[in-house]
């Protein structure tokens, strides 16, 4: 619990947080498929998180999850520019 806190302590003040996770002999990372099912539920409330993801200061703490996700499957687009 102490690292859930902590992590949203850190969103909420603003400070980057970047998640560690351990690969095996292969490179996997198992927290892809978790991150990748993430998106997906964001993606059922998408009208929810639409003001998190038009701010770029509130969306960055994202970032993490983006990258981890598109490292299961390489041809995600996860990067929305401003402006586009």
């Amino acid at each position: 619990m102490h690292h859930w806190n902590a992590v949203g302590d850190a969103s909420v003040r603003g400070i980057s947080f970047c998640p560690c996770y351990l690969e095996d002999e292969e490179g996997n990372s198992y927290g892809n498929s978790w991150a990748l099912g993430f998106l997906h539920g964001m993606d059922l409330r998408r009208e929810s998180w639409k003001e998190i993801l038009d701010d770029e200061d509130k969306a960055e703490w994202l970032i993490s999850i983006f990258a981890l996700a598109t490292k299961t499957i390489p041809t995600l687009k996860c990067a929305r520019t401003k402006g586009r």
